[in-house]
């Protein structure tokens, strides 16, 4: 049952662009509790040093799934980016054919979700890990 919680963890880290909740707490010091309540409610037997190491797994995975935001390469970037297109948009995925409207309209989304994108949110950390310095190198 650890085990699987870890992997849950893990994946819940996979979702991105979560901002800080009104308690000033990040996605991972979140996720860090509800591993913590979890560990107590499900008597899952892992340790203090268990239960960081996966969140610090879950914030590394999480780093490396949306590290083409990273990227020096524009080329690296928007390729990655371009995929998210149809995952985002039902028209675009549902159909063989679509409109010029219909991608159009995907486009004007897409501009829409980086206008309003705060850089602060595409990185996680948790506990100094990564380093700040190697999460001041990804946020530049």
């Amino acid at each position: 049952p650890a085990c699987l919680a870890q992997i849950a963890a893990c994946i819940e880290g996979t979702i991105p662009f979560r901002t800080i909740d009104s308690k000033g707490r990040t996605p991972a010091d979140i996720l860090y509790d509800r591993m913590i309540a979890s560990n107590c409610n499900f008597q899952l037997g892992m340790t203090e040093k268990e239960i960081i190491d996966t969140i610090h797994r879950s914030v590394d995975l999480s780093n490396r799934d949306i590290g083409n935001f990273a990227s020096p390469d524009a080329g690296c970037f928007l390729d990655q980016t371009w995929k998210l297109i149809p995952e985002t948009n039902e028209h675009l995925r549902q159909k063989s054919l679509y409109s010029v409207f219909d991608y159009y309209i995907a486009l004007v989304k897409l501009e829409k979700f980086f206008a309003q994108l705060n850089s602060s949110t595409i990185f996680r950390s948790f506990q100094n890990e990564p380093k700040k310095e190697t999460l001041q190198e990804m946020t530049d």
